[in-house]
């Protein structure tokens, strides 16, 4: 769909930290936390499906996030929708792999 995009550290900060320590493999889709957008990311955002939802620059991605006010009526429906349409595919790209294990797992 040709949405931007950011790197994310996968550094153990979050709930998939005990997997990771456990050897489980992990992965996920992050669309924001505590971290603050820098102008240039919001611009980049704010032309992308649902133009007018890029954020605020100088601000908290997500001010709500692991506070009372995260809830269900705090979403983004644009976003929340991108999000499970990315789940979905990475879950179907999973689940078409010959050997997962080995794929998750790899011995070289």
């Amino acid at each position: 769909q040709k949405l931007p995009w950011d790197y994310t550290p996968f550094n153990g900060l979050s709930d998939y930290a005990p997997f990771l320590t456990a050897g489980i493999a992990a992965g996920g889709l992050f669309s924001g936390a505590d971290n603050y957008k820098v102008q240039a990311k919001r611009d980049r955002y704010v032309t992308s499906p649902g133009q007018g939802l890029g954020g605020t620059a100088d601000a908290s991605q997500d001010p709500c996030y692991h506070k009372t006010c995260d809830t269900i009526q705090n979403i983004n429906i644009v976003a929340y929708e991108k999000m499970v349409q990315g789940a979905a595919f990475v879950i179907e790209s999973l689940a078409r792999q010959t050997d997962l294990k080995a794929w998750l797992y790899p011995t070289t």
